[in-house]
């Protein structure tokens, strides 16, 4: 059943969306606020509570107590604006990550070397080896040795999980039996 408004009601409407737009288009004041888009404005540079925000932490000082006199608001909006702090002061550092970056790989390029504070700057590769899970296993399944695989393997994937307990549990079968593996 739809709900059936009045005249007042309807003129009402009207008059809050007219007010909504006037503010939007003659307001030129704005109160800075730190929020969770903060981070990705290119005002950001210039912006006063964003900068104080990253220098100073603006961690509140306040002790929570869990009693009945707990002000469950005023712990979800400091939840919220460090939850907006966090963002900005992460999409800061990975700013300033590549632009340090950046600045390695030309002088590294150019042949010079970046010392900051008596450090030398450089880049490392980060890869490392991955080996294929099926081929690891298969390696040690044939040399009888599973077991190895202990501590080191975080399997996410259920079915995969399982062959694995299946293929323990034939092992331990045909250990039990003596009987030649497949």
């Amino acid at each position: 059943q739809c709900k059936s408004f009045t005249e007042d009601d309807l003129k009402s409407a009207e008059d809050y969306v007219a007010n909504v737009y006037h503010q939007i288009t003659t307001d030129n004041v704005w109160e800075e606020k730190l929020n969770n888009y903060c981070g990705y404005r290119e005002c950001r540079h210039t912006c006063p509570t964003y900068q104080k925000a990253l220098k100073n932490g603006e961690v509140s000082h306040i002790k929570y107590v869990n009693d009945a006199n707990t002000d469950w608001a005023a712990i979800d909006h400091e939840r919220e604006e460090m939850t907006a702090l966090g963002k900005a002061a992460y999409n800061r550092k990975s700013e300033l990550e590549a632009m340090l970056k950046y600045h390695v790989e030309e002088v590294t390029r150019q042949g010079g070397k970046v010392v900051i504070g008596g450090q030398e700057l450089m880049i490392y590769s980060q890869s490392q080896p991955a080996f294929n899970y099926d081929d690891v296993y298969r390696v040690l399944l044939s040399a009888n040795r599973l077991d190895l695989l202990n501590g080191f393997v975080g399997i996410k994937d259920p079915k995969a999980f399982m062959r694995l307990c299946n293929a323990q549990a034939i092992g331990f079968m045909a250990e039990a039996l003596r009987l030649p593996m497949r």
